[in-house]
């Protein structure tokens, strides 16, 4: 059939009560793309990502070496030429004087009279919403931007500072000095949380986006096959593979999947045998239904493992204020099995995604199998695909051996304490 009698996909009913939040997210999405994608603002951006690397390269030339007879270099950049990490609090503090007020308050002031200049003002008043609520999205918007440009400036700072400098102990605020590991340590358990946080409250918004224009997916991710109203959530079921519209399921919890797909106590999914009737009416005979297995487990795994991070990063916290982190053996055990989480998170997310929205390749217009290009031949593409395969293993391979190779190394000796003489071994890359 063509494409122009497809009409628009059958949707799950959202509740009334859904709708302003989704309609305050699709416009707090619209202004952080208007702000980070401007070209002025990407400009302001790189300004002060330039920032740590000028004041880098201008200490690593002017600061004498520990030890070589030469002039003092003051006690902070002292400090700085001991200890790269302490490049990225300097980064901050001379930009605090002028260039990072200066880039939020041309983002702050164009947020409000670039519209007027541009002349979206008017309509933009109009848009269906308060002018607290809207005042606040630009608010928000303006923290999120304050936010990323300071992360910019921290993390080249600290990485600018690892390269041109020393790294060692770290002093805190309380004044006290821990290890490196430690100081990095915290700041990571720091940054994961809130991270983890955001990332389980966009996912769970990404769902009710799904369950309104790809409502197969959702009903795919539960293994729902009837409509349902409440909708229950299942942490765990039996079978549901194939075509087995049956699976036992294992402790539901009442209402979650509600709540996940339609940020409503009560809203209502459609199942996956309704919406097969449905496309079947309007797209003709085929199997609209993706691979149920998939999905469900797909789902779990992202969500528990996230879930799992975010329990390790609240059990390091705790373990930081307590100050057992280093010292605590199952801890630093299963931190270091927790690096595999993110990417168990992306490739389950990845295969939700992309499995999920099997048969499509294009939602309601074009599908799979109508998406496959004549002009590339089988050879063409088996080669291809083994060029890629062979390059990743390679990287894989070289990237394991090196970190085998300098995990296994051994530390060298201490320096001895007050020969202050002595050359600080700076990292080697």
């Amino acid at each position: 059939m063509s494409t122009a009698s497809v009409t628009e996909v059958p949707q799950s009913t959202p509740a009334p009560g859904a709708a302003p939040v989704r309609h305050w997210l699709r416009f707090f999405r619209s202004e952080l793309r208007n702000v980070f994608l401007r070209p002025r603002n990407l400009a302001l951006l790189a300004v002060l990502a330039g920032a740590p690397v000028f004041l880098g390269m201008v200490l690593r030339i002017n600061t004498p070496a520990p030890g070589s007879g030469g002039p003092g270099a003051g006690a902070f950049v002292g400090q700085i030429a001991g200890n790269g990490v302490f490049l990225s609090l300097f980064a901050i503090y001379v930009l605090l004087t002028v260039l990072l007020p200066l880039a939020v308050s041309v983002v702050s002031g164009d947020s409000v009279a670039g519209e007027a200049g541009l002349g979206t003002l008017r309509t933009l008043l109009t848009v269906p919403a308060g002018r607290t609520r809207l005042l606040a999205t630009k608010y928000a918007t303006i923290v999120v931007f304050c936010f990323a440009a300071t992360l910019i400036v921290a993390g080249l700072g600290l990485l600018v500072g690892a390269i041109f400098f020393p790294v060692g102990p770290v002093t805190l605020l309380s004044g006290d000095t821990v290890p490196l590991a430690d100081g990095l340590a915290r700041l990571a358990l720091i940054v994961v949380v809130p991270a983890a946080i955001f990332a389980m409250l966009i996912g769970s918004e990404l769902g009710v986006i799904e369950a309104r224009y790809q409502p197969m997916k959702i009903a795919a991710a539960e293994a729902q096959w009837t409509t349902c109203q409440p909708c229950s959530f299942s942490l765990f079921q039996i079978g549901g593979g194939g075509q087995d519209q049956s699976p036992t399921q294992i402790i539901s919890i009442p209402h979650l999947l509600s709540l996940l797909a339609t940020n409503s106590w009560n809203g209502k999914v459609v199942g996956l045998s309704p919406l097969q009737a449905q496309y079947q009416a309007r797209y003709g005979p085929g199997n609209y239904v993706p691979n149920v297995f998939i999905q469900y487990w797909s789902m779990r795994v992202m969500a528990y493992t996230a879930g799992l991070l975010f329990l390790v990063s609240l059990w390091g916290l705790w373990l930081t204020r307590r100050k057992k982190l280093a010292a605590s053996r199952w801890f630093l055990l299963a931190g270091t099995w927790a690096v595999v989480l993110p990417f168990l998170m992306n490739t389950a997310g990845w295969l939700l995604t992309e499995s999920g929205r099997q048969p499509w390749i294009v939602q309601g217009i074009m599908l799979t199998r109508n998406g496959i290009s004549p002009s590339v031949s089988t050879a063409a593409l088996a080669i291809s695909l083994t060029i890629f395969v062979l390059l990743y293993v390679t990287l894989g391979l070289v990237d394991l051996l090196l970190m085998l190779r300098y995990s296994r190394k051994e530390l060298p000796p201490p320096v001895p304490e007050g020969d202050e003489h002595l050359p600080i071994p700076a990292v080697q890359y």
